[in-house]
């Protein structure tokens, strides 16, 4: 499974941490802004600070890839006055930024004389005011004094998604008391007629549109051939299956390319790309066959905060959303694992930006999936007890892990015989193994560890212990600690002489005899959805397993 990081610049001025001999302490950062149409602005930056040692400090700053760097100076305050000196400029070219892409962003590193009260000016040349979309209460060296100044030109306005009004507009400064209840404040520049969610959707549309150009010679063969006699449902699930598999997922990407996409038809020559490229792509093709589709701007669930605000710090990530008969799907192409229809497992519970789709732009994606995400576990004891035969059937987003490792490890058997080791603490044999989309079978043996069985008379008793914990479960099947969509599970103990049934109740489990069969003992559990791991680990259901595998389970003739 590919892991997908941010996409998308979400800072314009990216700031390093401190790198110094000494103690430095800012007093004040300061940020003026002025517009000077909807392509360009300039900055004026001032940090102001006490270098608290006998040794010089160190203050770092770094300006992306279409940032230029008009002047910078450092003045001392001696004397009762501010003066200017002379400053040692370090510069590095790196490839590490906060959203982990190349950013070919530049890192100045001015050195600061020790024991001195000190103020660097640095003056900016930038382009595309849409990045400029954040204020943030503590700024970007967590001074104890920030601010905010915004000059613009007639028709442009700024609209943000703070919680209380703020002096914001020509002259207005923002401070770090006016941002008391919101940490961070979205923000966007856009035109007096717009609103800002039309004119986010056009700003990108205006890129995104002359990408989107197919010719019949473009599109794939065995897709054209399709779309004569299959289904709608049909043509659109072998469209987003032919972009999965054809089109190689990486994510290097430098300026302003890291959130405008390549061209479609290079896209498809190349077999590769990243999110954008893909998501519009897919949009792409299914315009030509005639389906709505737009490409959706969106924010994954590792990424925190709502995505409700047309603002690029917010997302980190884009997909394709298609109405097929007045049902939305929402189509993640750089998931190898994801099954058509359903949300990939990082945008579920999240919510996307539709660009071009003017009757509603936001959509929350839902915490759910289409398919079945069912896991079976059939164990069999043999007749002493001392080997195990393990049948595993997966189904949907439980088996999204083993179709992953067969998409991209040469020697899945291996692999999985390592999981099944560490998890369990058993040495596992795979006999077969057959891994689909959908499904996945798989048939296992080992032989249980002479600790977790003994014989009392007529009856045997077996130590549960090597059955995974539901995080292992979760680990294992959807490569998240905590369940992402809701998932039946149901666990069949066979042994060969009629088992004694607990006479503890479980809350979230079933635990049962298989209908007649009394050597064989069913536990039926849900694995509940969750938002993240803490969650999940405070629920009853973890409670309950570990209270039903602690307790031995005993046999008898």
């Amino acid at each position: 499974m590919h892991v997908i990081t941010t996409c998308f610049i979400s800072l314009l001025l990216i700031v390093l941490p401190l790198l110094s001999h000494g103690e430095t302490t800012i007093l004040r950062e300061s940020y003026s802004y002025t517009i000077n149409d909807l392509d360009s602005y300039s900055t004026i930056i001032e940090i102001e600070g006490l270098s608290l040692s006998d040794d010089y400090n160190v203050v770092p700053f770094s300006v992306a890839e279409f940032t230029e760097l008009e002047s910078y100076e450092l003045y001392i305050f001696k004397n009762k006055k501010w003066k200017s000196v002379n400053s040692t400029r370090e510069i590095t070219t790196s490839t590490i930024s906060y959203s982990s892409f190349f950013s070919g962003s530049k890192n100045y590193f001015i050195k600061v004389p020790s024991n001195s009260h000190f103020l660097l000016r640095v003056e900016l040349k930038e382009k595309y005011p849409i990045f400029l979309c954040k204020m943030e209460r503590h700024g970007n060296y967590d001074a104890d004094s920030v601010s905010y100044n915004y000059s613009l030109p007639d028709g442009l306005v700024i609209s943000t998604n703070a919680e209380t009004e703020l002096n914001i507009m020509n002259g207005g400064v923002v401070s770090t008391s006016d941002l008391e209840s919101d940490t961070i404040v979205s923000l966007l520049i856009h035109p007096k007629e717009s609103s800002p969610e039309d004119y986010f959707s056009s700003w990108f549309d205006a890129r995104i549109k002359p990408l989107f150009e197919l010719s019949e010679s473009d599109i794939p063969s065995e897709l054209i051939t399709l779309s004569k006699t299959a289904s709608e449902f049909e043509l659109a699930k072998a469209c987003f299956d032919y972009v999965k598999l054809n089109v190689k997922y990486i994510d290097i990407e430098n300026g302003i390319n890291a959130i405008i996409p390549r061209n479609c038809e290079k896209v498809l020559k190349n077999g590769l790309g990243d999110c954008k490229d893909m998501a519009t792509l897919l949009t792409a093709i299914y315009r030509y066959f005639g389906l709505e589709a737009y490409c959706a701007v969106s924010r994954t669930n590792s990424k925190s905060g709502v995505f409700d605000f047309p603002a690029i710090h917010q997302a980190n990530h884009m997909i394709c959303a298609l109405n097929l008969e007045g049902e939305w799907y929402y189509l993640d192409a750089t998931e190898d694992a994801c099954l058509f229809g359903d949300p990939s497992i990082q945008i579920l519970d999240t919510e996307v930006f539709m660009i071009g789709n003017k009757e509603a732009y936001f959509h929350e994606v839902p915490n759910n999936a289409r398919s079945k995400s069912n896991i079976y576990f059939d164990y069999t004891f043999d007749e002493e007890g001392q080997k195990i035969n393990l049948e595993l059937v997966t189904f949907g987003k439980m088996n999204s892990a083993f179709y992953g490792i067969e998409l991209v490890n040469h020697q899945p058997v291996k692999r999985i015989e390592e999981i099944f080791e560490i998890i369990t603490k058993l040495n596992w044999s795979i006999d077969s193994l057959n891994i689909e989309g959908t499904r996945s079978f798989i048939r296992l043996s080992t032989d249980l560890d002479p600790s977790m069985y003994a014989s009392l008379g007529k009856k045997k008793m077996f130590d549960l212990s090597f059955l995974p914990s539901l995080r292992m479960m979760c680990l294992l099947f959807n490569s998240s600690e905590y369940p992402v969509v809701d998932s039946p599970v149901l666990i069949s103990l066979n042994f060969k002489d009629n088992v004694q049934l607990s006479a503890s109740e479980f809350e979230t489990l079933t635990i049962s005899h298989s209908d007649s069969y009394q050597s064989i003992l069913n536990i039926d559990l849900i694995l509940p959805k969750h938002k993240n791991k803490e969650e999940f680990k405070e629920h009853q259901i973890n409670k309950d397993w570990e209270k039903f595998w602690s307790k031995p389970i005993i046999t008898q003739e």
